[in-house]
C-alpha cells in the first residue's frame, strides 16, 4: 500500500551471503557440540543443585491434585506465573521421577533452543562462521549459570523470543508469520512480562512500514495476537497488584534497572554490562546509518535490514523500558523480567560485525579465543567445585536445632525462604516442627516489604504446610525457637522484632567459632 504523499526510500534486500561448504559444516558440527555440551552440564547442574523458594513455588502448584483446585490458586496469587505454565511443568514431570530434572527440564530445553534460534538468526545475514561466536555468548550469561536450571520460566519465555525473532525475519511468508504468532502466545503463556519482549517488535515492524509504506497486516495481527494470554489474564494481574503492589518486594528503581545489564554478565557489583549494551547500541545504531545510506543510494545493504536493527535496539532497551512502565504503574520489576533483553547483545554482534573476504579464516581464531577467555576458565571453575552427590540443606539444620535442645518446641524460621525448603527437604518427623509464623504489617516495617507473608498466607490454603498467624501462634507457645541464618538481615527479621517487643531472646545453638559464620544460630524465646 502506497502512500502517495510521501517518497519512501527504495528497499534493497540484503545482499547475499557468501557461503563456503567446509566453513557451514565445521560451523554446524560446533553448535551441535556446544548445544550438546550445554543441555549435559545443564542435566548435571539440576541433579545436585537444590530446589529454592520461587521453584518449591512451581512445585506446589504443579502438584495440586485437582486443576480447578490448581486454577484457584493461580487467580489469587498464589505464584506469579500464568496456569500454562504448570501444566507444562506437571506434564514434564511425569517423565521422570527425579524431580530436579522433571520441573527443570523444560528449562535445560529452552536453553539449548535458545542457542540454535540465535545461529539461525544471525547466519540469515552474515553466515555460519559468525552466527557460531553469537549463538555461544549465552554460555556465559546468567541464562547458563543459573536460569536454565531452574524451575521457573525465563528461559522458555527467552527461548519463545529467540524462535520468534527467526520467524520475524522470515516473514511475511504465511506459515512463518503463524508462527510468529504462536511463538508469542506461547511467550505470554509461560510468563506474564512477555508482554514486554513483544514492543521491540513493534518497533520493527513500524520501521519496515515507515521504510516501505508496506502495510504488512499478517504481521500485526501475529504480533497483536501475543496478548491474547495476557487480556485474559488482566482480571488476575490486576489483583495481585492490588494485593502485592502497596509493599511489593521489588521495587523499580534506575539503579536496579541500569545493573540488570552487568547481572546479566554475572557481575552485579561492577559496569561492564551496562558497558556493553552502551557499546552493542552504539554498534547497531552505525551499522542502521550505514544501511539506510546504502538504501537509499539503491545499494545493497551489508547485514541485516533496517527493521531487525529496529528489534535489536529494542530488546538492548527493555531494562530501562520495564523500569518505566514499572514505575508508573507502582508495580515490582527485577532483572529476571527484562531477561529477554539478553538476545540483543548476540544479535547486536552478529548484525554488525563487517563482512570481510577472509572472515572464514578469521573467525575460527576468534571463537577460539572466547571459548579460551571466556568459557574454559568458567567452565574449569564449574567443574572443580561439581560434586556428583546431591547434598540435601535440611539435615544440617536438623542437627544445628537438636544441638541446642528443647526438643518438644516449635522451630520458627525467621527467614521464609528457609521455611519452604526446609519444609520441603527435611525428614517427615520435622516437618510439623518447623514452622513459619506470618505478620504482614511487621514485615513491612523491618525488611519494607510484606510479599513473602502475603504469598505464604495464600499457599497454605492450598497445602498441609504449617504457617500460623503470630498472635494465634503466640497465645498457643509461650515458648519457642526461632532458626536464624541471616544474622538479622534480609528477610530474616523475626529475632530483631522479638527482642524489640520485649521477649526474651537466649542463644541455645552457635556454629563453632573457628568456622567464622556469625549468622546461623537457634534463639530459645520467651514471653
Amino acid at each position: 500500500m502506497q502512500d502517495s504523499g510521501s517518497s519512501p526510500a527504495p528497499v534493497v534486500p540484503p545482499s547475499p551471503v557468501p557461503r563456503s561448504p567446509l566453513t557451514e559444516k565445521l560451523a554446524l558440527f560446533a553448535l551441535a557440540a556446544l548445544v550438546i555440551y550445554a543441555t549435559a552440564r545443564n542435566i548435571c547442574h539440576a541433579l545436585v543443585k537444590p530446589l529454592w523458594y520461587d521453584e518449591i513455588c512451581t512445585l506446589l502448584l504443579a502438584r495440586q491434585e485437582h486443576l480447578s483446585t490448581l486454577w484457584q490458586a493461580v487467580v489469587k496469587g498464589a505464584d506469579s506465573h500464568p496456569l500454562a505454565f504448570y501444566l507444562l511443568e506437571r506434564a514434564a514431570a511425569a517423565f521422570t521421577r527425579n524431580e530436579n530434572l522433571a520441573y527443570r527440564g523444560v528449562s535445560i530445553l529452552g536453553f539449548a533452543v535458545t542457542l540454535l534460534c540465535l545461529f539461525v538468526a544471525v547466519r540469515t545475514h552474515k553466515g555460519a562462521a559468525i552466527a557460531l561466536v553469537c549463538a555461544a555468548i549465552p554460555l556465559v550469561t546468567i541464562l547458563l549459570d543459573m536460569l536454565a536450571v531452574e524451575a521457573r520460566g525465563y528461559s522458555l519465555l527467552v527461548a519463545c523470543i529467540a524462535f520468534a525473532i527467526v520467524c520475524y525475519q522470515r516473514a511475511p511468508a504465511r506459515r512463518w508469520v503463524i508462527l510468529l504468532g504462536l511463538s508469542l502466545v506461547l511467550a505470554e503463556s509461560f510468563h506474564y512480562f512477555a508482554a514486554f519482549a513483544f514492543l521491540p517488535f513493534f518497533l520493527a515492524e513500524a520501521a519496515h512500514y515507515s521504510l516501505t509504506r508496506q502495510l504488512r497486516r499478517g504481521v500485526w495481527l501475529a504480533l497483536l495476537s501475543g496478548f491474547a494470554p495476557l487480556a485474559i489474564s488482566w482480571p488476575i494481574l490486576s489483583a495481585m497488584q492490588k494485593y502485592y503492589g502497596p509493599y511489593i518486594w521489588s521495587k523499580p528503581t534506575l539503579k536496579l534497572a541500569l545493573n540488570s545489564y552487568s547481572w546479566y554478565f554475572l557481575t552485579p557489583e561492577d559496569k561492564p554490562g551496562l558497558y556493553l549494551a552502551a557499546i552493542a547500541g552504539v554498534a547497531v545504531l552505525f551499522t542502521m546509518l550505514a544501511a539506510v545510506r546504502k538504501t537509499s543510494r539503491g545499494e545493497r545493504p551489508p547485514g541485516a535490514p533496517i527493521h531487525e536493527l529496529t528489534l535489536v535496539l529494542g530488546l538492548l532497551s527493555l531494562p530501562l523500558v520495564g523500569f518505566a512502565v514499572a514505575a508508573l504503574a507502582h508495580g515490582g520489576m527485577t532483572a529476571k523480567y527484562m531477561v529477554p533483553s539478553l538476545l540483543g547483545f548476540p544479535l547486536a554482534l552478529g548484525f554488525s560485525l563487517p563482512r570481510l573476504r577472509r572472515w572464514d579464516f578469521l573467525l575460527p581464531a576468534v571463537t577460539a579465543a572466547l571459548l579460551l577467555f571466556m568459557l574454559v576458565p568458567q567452565e574449569r571453575q564449574f567443574w572443580s567445585a561439581y560434586t556428583s552427590q546431591f547434598i540435601s540443606p535440611a539435615p544440617f539444620v536438623e542437627e544445628f536445632v537438636t544441638a541446642g535442645g528443647h526438643a518438644d518446641l516449635p522451630v520458627i524460621a525467621s527467614d521464609a525462604h528457609d521455611f519452604l525448603q526446609f519444609q520441603h527437604y527435611c525428614d517427615p518427623a520435622w516437618q510439623k516442627r518447623f514452622v513459619s509464623v506470618l505478620d504482614p504489617a511487621q514485615a513491612v516495617v523491618y525488611t519494607g516489604n510484606d510479599t513473602a507473608d502475603k504469598q505464604l498466607a495464600i499457599l497454605r490454603q492450598y497445602t498441609t504446610l504449617p504457617i500460623y498467624d503470630f498472635q494465634p501462634f503466640l497465645a498457643e507457645h509461650p515458648q519457642f525457637l526461632v532458626y536464624s541464618s541471616g544474622g538479622g538481615l534480609g528477610g530474616d527479621w523475626w529475632p530483631g522484632r522479638l527482642k524489640k517487643d520485649g521477649f526474651k531472646l537466649q542463644n541455645v545453638s552457635l556454629l563453632p567459632r573457628e568456622l567464622n559464620d556469625n549468622f546461623h544460630r537457634v534463639v530459645l524465646v520467651t514471653r
